[in-house]
């Protein structure tokens, strides 16, 4: 989970817990309430002094942050699931890079492939085998280049 102070599951269990329904902020003559739609007052701050229009604020804005909560708990589920999905063609990014270098160090036809050229015996096995190595790589190189210009916003 990430972490934003408190874990998804845990808002979300106390959004749940709260009392359900859009909540609205008004002020009355002598308070700012917090009050869910058809329901009675559930919030109520004192207007005096100085306070009075940060208390609007404070009313306005929790209700706001209740009513919107269940498409930005969506987001947040969403982020996480990108995080793992993106950590995820990473590590497999990462897994065909390793294959590409474990074929051009261990693979015999991958091996010496100037010298196999210079003296004509480079010849379909090796064309095929440093192919297969080539995509290994390709993948790697171009799995973690969409996803660093997906980050950025920009197209691949």
């Amino acid at each position: 989970m990430g972490d934003m102070g408190m874990n998804l599951d845990e808002l979300e269990r106390l959004y749940r817990e709260a009392t359900p329904g859009e909540w609205r902020s008004f002020k009355r003559t002598t308070y700012f309430h917090l009050k869910t739609a058809g329901s009675g007052v559930y919030v109520a701050e004192p207007i005096s002094g100085r306070m009075n229009f940060r208390h609007g604020r404070d009313t306005s804005y929790i209700a706001a942050l209740h009513n919107a909560f269940p498409a930005l708990l969506a987001l947040a589920r969403d982020g996480e699931r990108y995080r793992e999905m993106e950590q995820k063609l990473r590590d497999f990014a990462d897994a065909e890079y390793v294959r590409g270098i474990d074929m051009a160090t261990h693979k015999a036809a991958c091996q010496g492939s100037e010298a196999k050229l210079a003296f004509g015996t480079f010849g379909a096995e090796e064309l095929k085998a440093h192919e297969k190595m080539n995509r290994h790589f390709g993948a790697h190189f171009g799995i973690h280049a969409a996803i660093d210009a997906a980050r950025k916003g920009e197209k691949p």
